[in-house]
């Protein structure tokens, strides 16, 4: 099981990597990404990895994405925290399972 989330977060990347928004701003292992408002892809957090180690984690995304007049939108997948569905969920933040 382990190392399938690891393959997941590889090919997660990658994928990033390849194909990268206009504008990335890390949080630890995370990006906050945004691209004109184009896409949900282009304009969520990659977030892959553990939670950043700020305590304000979450002001610090919601803040990046109101400054560009966006929604905070996440990008959830097998590589992302485990709690981070139930978080946003409580929030009333938008998910999208990769």
């Amino acid at each position: 099981m382990e190392s399938d989330v690891r393959l997941t977060a590889l090919l997660e990347e990658l994928a990033a990597n390849a194909w990268p928004a206009h504008e990335q701003q890390t949080l630890g292992k995370w990006r906050l990404r945004a691209t004109f408002g184009t896409t949900k892809r282009a304009n969520s957090v990659f977030a892959v990895g553990p939670f950043p180690a700020c305590d304000d984690w979450m002001t610090v995304v919601e803040d990046f994405y109101q400054r560009r007049s966006l929604p905070a939108c996440f990008c959830v997948s097998d590589a992302s925290p485990a709690e981070l569905d139930g978080m946003l969920a409580a929030r009333g933040k938008w998910m999208n399972a990769m």
